[in-house]
């Protein structure tokens, strides 16, 4: 979401500046982290939501299997930028975002819902 006081024409706020990154469920709202725009990829965010709901499914471990080096967050942020969802690396744990990213850069979930 937006943090903008600025509204523009089309209704929207000014999109520019920091944002905040939420999750939404039915009856739950995950605030994760206030960022810039261009942190959609930053492996804090993810590793935030595991540690501090690790229960609550907003991130899958990959039980068994065992990750290389892992993506920076420039190189996740260039693989997100194409369509391809990336795994991140905890320890010796490997996640992947509970939501999923289809190839054209949407909700995986809302193009399921959607072709309905």
């Amino acid at each position: 979401m937006h943090i903008s006081t600025v509204s523009e024409a089309d209704g929207f706020v000014e999109r520019n500046g920091p944002i905040i990154f939420a999750i939404f469920k039915p009856e739950r709202a995950y605030l994760v982290d206030v960022g810039n725009h261009g942190d959609w990829a930053n492996e804090n965010l993810i590793r935030t939501i595991i540690e501090t709901w690790p229960n609550d499914g907003l991130a899958f471990e990959m039980k068994g299997i065992t990750a290389g080096e892992g993506y920076s967050n420039e190189g996740r942020g260039k693989l997100r930028a194409v369509g391809y969802a990336t795994y991140v690396q905890i320890e010796r744990r490997v996640f992947v975002p509970g939501g999923g990213l289809s190839t054209a850069g949407t909700s995986s979930k809302a193009s399921v819902m959607s072709e309905g």
